[in-house]
């Protein structure tokens, strides 16, 4: 009873205090509901009358009151930690707002990114979606990482180029969110973040599926270069396999020394190669 008049004479004495809206919330509260204890009654107590409940109740059961939470429904708390918590919560019983006595001058409380930043930042969230969609157009990413026979070319390459684009963009949303809006709560900072990370992941990935494709890119061009050098060395081989089939043609011609004549008929004879030679050669060039 002393403490139910105690707190019925503060009431009807007590000055306007000053308080300023603060961003945050805390992990558990008194619940101030029951009049004859605390001098307000749940439901019904104003944002002034809770202030001065509160500031009242500072330092007893445990209440630190430099702060105090007041609901929307009309139910003053008394916090019984610093309040450190980064967005706002139900911890109260409802939603509300973090108010304190002794807030810093300089303080802003950005509750919400500005609508501007979030408009921007979800357009450029959304490009998230069109990463995804040209990274699995036509299987490229996934094929030109893990299948062998999924080779360079430039429409491919240009298609992971664009994915890569898209996923640097991605990234870029996320940083916007969190670049402007350090403070703010409520459901766009799990996007933010959401962006951020899946941007990355989308960048480490193209950039990966790029690499493998460049490489399959070099080893064509190793097999082209090793395939020009064949049939250069075929071609030649032919070349001379049919110089040495042309028969010799002796007769009409007049040769003082027989000699000459039996030399140039053994060096016909050792140069001719088997026709079906030269014929094997040419389908090797063919394969080629």
């Amino acid at each position: 009873m002393a403490r139910l008049l105690v707190a019925a004479l503060l009431c009807g004495a007590t000055t306007a205090l000053e308080f300023e809206r603060r961003c945050g919330g805390c992990g558990s509260y008194i619940h101030m509901d029951d009049f004859s204890m605390y001098g307000v009654t749940g439901g019904s107590t104003s944002l002034q009358e809770c202030a001065t409940a509160v500031k009242r109740l500072n330092g007893t059961e445990g209440c630190l009151g430099e702060c105090f939470f007041y609901e929307d429904a009309g139910f003053c708390n008394c916090p019984l930690d610093p309040c450190t918590e980064e967005c706002e919560n139900e911890n109260a019983g409802g939603p509300g707002q973090l108010y304190c006595y002794d807030v810093p001058a300089n303080y802003t409380c950005q509750a919400a990114c500005p609508d501007v930043i979030v408009v921007w930042s979800t357009v450029l969230g959304a490009v998230g979606w069109a990463h995804w969609i040209t990274f699995h157009a036509f299987c490229n990413g996934t094929k030109s990482l893990w299948d062998p026979s999924h080779r360079w070319t430039g429409p491919r390459a240009w298609l992971l180029i664009l994915t890569l684009v898209l996923a640097v963009v991605q990234v870029s949303g996320g940083s916007v969110f969190i670049h402007n809006c350090p403070n703010w709560c409520g459901p766009h900072k799990p996007l933010a973040i959401t962006y951020t990370v899946l941007g990355c992941w989308g960048v480490l990935w193209t950039t990966a599926a790029l690499m493998v494709l460049s490489c399959k890119r070099q080893d064509i061009s190793q097999q082209v270069s090793a395939g020009n050098s064949g049939r250069v060395t075929a071609a030649a081989e032919v070349q001379m396999a049919g110089v040495g089939q042309v028969p010799m043609a002796t007769a009409g011609v007049k040769i003082a020394d027989p000699t000459v004549v039996s030399e140039a008929v053994t060096a016909g004879v050792v140069h001719q190669q088997p026709p079906s030679s030269s014929r094997n050669l040419v389908d090797r060039l063919k394969e080629l």
